[in-house]
């Protein structure tokens, strides 16, 4: 009598410990690698649109009949604000999340320039830019960088340093860039710009 042979089913192999613990690991990897890019394109167009003030100065003195020295105080006065909010928006973070009070600042900043492209005074170009854009960096800055400072460990110091870099390298190309829209578009046209900048920044960070 021929014997059927019936096939053997086999069963899968459960994954082992070790697979899921270098699935977290490659996962906390790839997040830890986009927030980093998030913190980064977080302060270059952030500062580097807040920096675009330079390419300002000439075209404001002329438009409002303003001495340098008004004018400049109105980057004066968002500078202050940049790190002076630090010691808010630090606390803030900590109880509400980094991404949150990012996209507030980002947000923040984003409505500050567009309302000084569209500024018919001086004491509103202070409103606008002065404390719209000084809120909105202040807002940002602080809870970025420590957000990338939770997320690396071994090399902690290298992330955020790349992070803070931003600084630097949107502060080098974002005044160049306003310069030469200014002369191409004219001068409120640049900062509305740099608003919709900011706006992107915004969506990566939210991404």
């Amino acid at each position: 009598m021929k014997r059927i042979r019936r096939p053997i089913s086999v069963a899968p192999t459960p994954r082992g410990h070790h697979e899921h613990e270098l699935d977290a690991v490659q996962s906390a990897h790839l997040l830890r690698l986009a927030g980093g890019r998030g913190a980064f394109a977080v302060t270059f167009v952030g500062f580097g649109s807040a920096y675009t003030f330079s390419a300002f100065v000439g075209s404001l003195q002329r438009d409002f009949a303003a001495s340098r020295g008004s004018v400049s105080l109105v980057f004066s006065l968002a500078g202050f604000l940049y790190f002076a909010l630090g010691m808010v928006s630090g606390p803030l973070a900590d109880r509400f999340g980094s991404r949150l009070l990012a996209v507030i600042g980002m947000i923040l900043t984003g409505l500050g320039l567009a309302a000084a492209g569209s500024a018919r005074s001086l004491a509103e170009v202070y409103a606008a830019y002065g404390l719209g854009v000084g809120l909105g960096v202040g807002c940002s800055y602080v809870p970025v960088v420590g957000a990338v400072q939770r997320w690396f460990v071994r090399r902690r110091g290298f992330a955020s340093g790349l992070a803070v870099s931003g600084i630097g390298v949107g502060t080098l190309v974002m005044p160049p860039l306003a310069a030469l829209l200014i002369g191409a578009l004219g001068g409120a046209t640049p900062i509305s710009s740099s608003a919709a900048s900011r706006r992107s920044s915004a969506r990566e960070w939210r991404s």
